[in-house]
């Protein structure tokens, strides 16, 4: 199963771009089908769509209740899918991405 995927760019809000597009990727890659070759480069690009969220995100976060345990385990996950990548640890990019990507979009607990 395939479909396109469209992401909006609005002048006004351009980090909403990132979050949709960050959305549409984890949409296609979770999509439940057989793995086909070329989902390893789907995988990249959601890693590096979520890693430049993270970035993004960072000083917003910084200014958010608890923004201290929050950020530690961004910055935990984010050194986490490097060794992923790297093949240091066994543990799927896909896995960790996805645990990210969940971090920087949940709605920071009440204060």
């Amino acid at each position: 199963m395939s479909s396109d995927r469209v992401v909006v760019l609005r002048p006004d809000d351009p980090a909403s771009f990132l979050a949709d597009a960050c959305a549409a990727a984890a949409e296609a890659v979770n999509e439940v089908r057989v793995w086909q070759p070329n989902d390893a480069g789907l995988v990249e690009l959601y890693s590096e769509l979520v890693l430049a969220y993270a970035r993004l995100r960072r000083a917003d976060i910084a200014r958010s209740g608890h923004a201290t345990v929050r950020l530690a385990v961004i910055e935990h996950l984010v050194e986490r899918l490097a060794q992923a990548r790297n093949g240091e640890i066994t543990t799927p990019a896909l896995d960790i991405v996805d645990r990210l990507h969940g971090e920087l979009t949940a709605e920071p607990a009440p204060a």
